[in-house]
């Protein structure tokens, strides 16, 4: 078999195992989901317009390779070790004529036909109930506010708890857990916030698929959290609970434009905070920028410079978190004054340290003067350095993906002088001196 003839042999195992349409009709969406599922299951990024590339070219009889790499995530992805085996897998049953071994072959290419039959029939018998349906998001990524439509099947299925947690509270302050009938088959939900959701879907209380989705910023978005506990005005089910929702609360009137001062500096006043009353007495401002920042997580340096503005009524153990958050997931540290340690955080990708169970002394810091923080990362290593001298380096781990989102949060209202991302040979891929436009 050719190497075209295998890449469309490819194409057409994925169409069958996600039950899509034939490759040459698959939309933005298809591709996208496609190329965020090969980079999980394999470890390398293979983007949506490759993905679409490779499609276009092999429907249209064209001749295309792609590189060997690409190749082996290809094949790893509908469960090969590599493009190797993958090939190999059709090679022993090439038709290549071959002496007194015609009748052993034919013999076993029967045998396995007649137990792949058996195999579908029991499952087809034995197939739960619960897994005959479908449901997809058709628009996933968007600029705040933002509304998705969840289309979906689930008239084949006998159980009627059927609920989709979409990640985050309405405006009434209840967490968004909704009911979906059998007899529809559309839901549409308004994010008002930006950042990556995970939308899940539970049947019987069980979740049986995950997508996420992406809410995009128009400039910096900056609201204040009240952050003291029993902020949901509805108690969340136990079973929803342990599935890992968020419970963070952010009142609608808390979303406060921030002002950019003389001096260039990025800050959201305190006559607007003190207007909210108690939440002024504890509570962490927020800044979030999300977008695609077109470059990769493990190959960027953010830079951040900001001191504190000592605002507040009975603030102690001031605070500053910074994330930076790709495809699969984030790399950000979270500060504290000395004293204070058990309030440090540290995460990396899907590792999560706290200071309150492990020794994160080096997350100390005291920012009443200007300070600066840079988190850099490259191919292996993340580096954290503070005012030009390094705190401390980390292993990077694999595949997090393209660079989507900023998020900084403090505690009490500080002043940001800039923020900077550039790319590891020196380009820059976002700056904002917040300068002043007067």
């Amino acid at each position: 078999m050719s190497e075209v003839e295998l890449l469309q042999t490819w194409l057409s195992n994925v169409a069958e195992l996600k039950k899509w349409p034939p490759a040459n009709e698959w939309s933005n969406h298809e591709f996208q989901v496609l190329s965020d599922e090969i980079s999980q299951k394999s470890g390398i990024l293979i983007s949506r317009n490759t993905l679409r590339k490779l499609a276009t070219h092999l429907s249209q009889g064209r001749n295309h390779t792609p590189r060997m790499t690409t190749k082996d995530a290809l094949a790893v992805y509908i469960g090969f070790t590599d493009w190797k085996q993958y090939k190999n897998s059709f090679e022993q049953f090439s038709p290549t004529p071959r002496k007194k071994k015609y009748l052993p072959w034919f013999i076993a290419v029967i045998s396995t036909i007649v137990l792949a039959t058996v195999i579908v029939l029991y499952l087809a018998h034995n197939r739960d109930s619960n897994t005959d349906y479908n449901f997809e998001i058709l628009n996933p990524i968007g600029n705040v506010p933002h509304t998705i439509e969840c289309k979906y099947n689930f008239r084949n299925i006998k159980s009627d708890d059927i609920k989709v947690d979409f990640g985050h509270i309405d405006p009434t302050g209840k967490y968004l857990l909704v009911d979906l009938s059998k007899n529809d088959s559309i839901h549409k939900a308004c994010f008002h916030y930006p950042g990556s959701y995970n939308i899940r879907l539970f049947i019987d209380k069980k979740t049986v698929k995950e997508e996420k989705v992406w809410i995009n910023s128009e400039g910096w978005f900056t609201y204040v959290v009240d952050i003291r506990p029993n902020r949901l005005k509805d108690n969340v089910p136990d079973w929803l609970r342990k599935a890992g929702v968020q419970l963070e609360h952010i009142p609608f009137d808390a979303i406060i434009k921030p002002e950019i001062t003389n001096e260039g500096y990025i800050h959201i006043p305190e006559n607007a905070i003190e207007k909210l009353g108690s939440i002024s007495n504890n509570f962490h401002t927020h800044y979030k920028y999300y977008k695609d920042f077109g470059t990769e997580m493990n190959h960027c340096e953010l830079s951040i410079r900001f001191k504190d503005s000592r605002f507040g009524s009975g603030t102690y153990c001031h605070e500053a978190a910074l994330y930076l958050e790709g495809n699969n997931g984030k790399i950000g540290f979270k500060f504290a004054e000395e004293g204070c340690n058990r309030y440090t955080q540290q995460r990396i990708g899907d590792k999560y340290l706290s200071g309150e169970n492990n020794d994160l002394d080096y997350l100390n810091l005291t920012y009443k003067e200007f300070t600066t923080v840079n988190i850099k990362n490259t191919a292996d290593s993340i580096y954290l350095s503070v005012d030009g001298n390094k705190r401390k380096a980390f292993p990077m781990p694999k595949n997090l993906g393209r660079l989507r989102g900023l998020h900084f949060w403090f505690k009490e209202s500080p002043y940001i002088d800039f923020v900077r991302v550039t790319d590891l040979n020196g380009n820059v891929v976002f700056n904002d001196e917040f300068e002043s436009k007067q």
